[in-house]
């Protein structure tokens, strides 16, 4: 995704003392802003923030929290320059060129929407929105815009499936009639916690094969 702003700028980035600069020599840095970057922890700690820090022709400018309060030592502990109490805020800062939001799904429609109203490329966490609806709402807003969006399922990236992806491309197991998968973790299973049933709302859509056992069910 080629995206960027004339003139070549260097900036301190906002967080761990480095500095990063642009290498394009058509391209000025960036400007992020997260949505859900908070002082407890979460993955916008574990993985945004490293990451910006690591990026050539970024800068984590601006975050935005459930409220003023925990914006504040947000900014304070990653120091990030500007800290917002609400993604609304956020998304009219001049100040911010691409919005990252990290929170969960059912939260989407209404942090995203906001961002691309103002004519912000959107980076999201998870599918656009809750369910299909949703997703053409926020998709069709961003074409009307003009602006860019990108999805991260970070599985996608996962060595082992490129590797099976790179396999199957080449020819290596002839041509594939049906797959089967079996897997294990933390949220899937017959039944899930509550905190979780978000998740269940995001597969809803997805083909049979990538679905919960029938039966799934929220235990109490």
């Amino acid at each position: 995704m080629a995206i960027g702003r004339s003139e070549v700028r260097e900036r301190p980035v906002a967080n761990a003392g480095v500095r990063m600069t642009s290498t394009s020599p058509h391209r000025e840095l960036i400007r992020v802003g997260v949505v859900g970057l908070s002082a407890s922890g979460g993955w916008a700690a574990t993985a945004h923030v490293p990451a910006l820090a690591g990026l050539d022709g970024y800068e984590l400018r601006a975050l935005s929290a459930s409220s003023a309060e925990s914006a504040r030592a947000a900014g304070e502990k990653y120091a990030v320059p500007l800290a917002f109490a609400s993604a609304e805020e956020l998304a009219r800062s001049e100040e911010v060129d691409l919005v990252v939001v990290t929170v969960k799904v059912p939260h989407h429609l209404e942090l995203i929407r906001p961002a691309l109203e103002a004519g912000k490329m959107v980076f999201s966490e998870w599918p656009l929105g809750a369910d299909l609806a949703q997703a053409e709402e926020l998709a069709d807003l961003a074409h009307r815009r003009g602006v860019l969006t990108a999805v991260g399922l970070q599985a996608r990236s996962a060595p082992p499936l490129r590797y099976l992806r790179d396999l199957v491309a080449e020819g290596y197991v002839g041509r594939v009639l049906s797959t089967s998968m079996l897997g294990s973790g933390w949220i899937g299973g017959a039944t899930y916690d509550d905190n979780y049933a978000y998740v269940g709302w995001t597969l809803r859509a997805a083909p049979r094969c990538c679905r919960f056992p029938s039966g799934t069910r929220s235990t109490r």
